[in-house]
């Protein structure tokens, strides 16, 4: 019966180990973020140090963080607005392209805006892989939109976006005013997923358009504010 009892034992103490550990791992997970310390970049600058490591490698191509003024950035449609307290608000009709994206071309990204408010209004979008042609602009769009009740894609072409859009989702109950959210856009060959504070609410495929830079707009009276814009490279 002693011998029987031993494993119980040891496997009850493993249990509690590993979940003291997952614990452990959880509160650090918290701490490095408080910190302003993201937990996805040191896995990928340990993977990166490893022989074959780099899947996960991204570089930082363009980035705003809206401190100073609109000087890294293209009035195409509507007017500028400006920044205020770090923060880009635009006015309610506006189509602004990033010039160091544009002027780079990439072709395989991530897009992403932190912390973008939508206080008012029918949303906003995020452009990718804008192209400004002798035809006007051609691209795609991500767009915020609580006047369709969802999240859509769209491909653009001769300055205006295209009907029916690439992809769309509704969002029944979700909270689109006053609160800020992060949203990123992965975009790699002929396949654009979007993700919202880290979690994937919509994916499309097109291949259009190969490379171009990134951009923002709003429309239909709406009152938003975005912290910081970046581009990071997808090796």
């Amino acid at each position: 019966m002693q011998l029987g009892s031993k494993p119980l034992t040891s496997g009850k103490g493993l249990v509690e180990y590993v979940l003291l550990l997952g614990l452990a791992v959880i509160g650090i997970a918290l701490v490095l973020q408080l910190a302003g310390v993201r937990v996805s970049d040191i896995y990928c600058n340990i993977a990166d140090a490893l022989p074959g490591g780099d899947s996960c490698s991204q570089k930082e191509l363009c980035a705003d963080d809206f401190s100073a003024n609109l000087s890294g950035w293209i009035t195409r449609q509507g007017t500028a607005g400006g920044v205020q307290g770090g923060k880009y608000c635009p006015p309610s009709y506006s189509l602004m392209l990033n010039k160091c994206s544009m002027s780079n071309s990439p072709k395989d990204y991530t897009i992403g805006l932190d912390g973008a408010q939508l206080n008012s209004g029918n949303g906003f979008g995020i452009m990718f892989r804008v192209q400004e042609l002798s035809t006007g602009l051609a691209g795609y769009a991500f767009q915020y939109d609580p006047g369709l009740g969802g999240f859509v894609f769209r491909k653009w072409a001769h300055n205006v976006e295209i009907n029916p859009p690439l992809a769309f989702v509704r969002a029944p109950g979700y909270d689109w005013f006053g609160e800020p959210h992060d949203i990123q856009i992965k975009v790699q060959g002929d396949k654009f997923t979007a993700y919202i504070d880290g979690v994937a609410v919509l994916t499309a495929q097109d291949s259009s358009y190969v490379s171009g830079g990134g951009g923002l707009r709003t429309w239909d009276s709406t009152q938003a504010c975005f912290d910081d814009f970046e581009i990071e490279l997808i090796h």
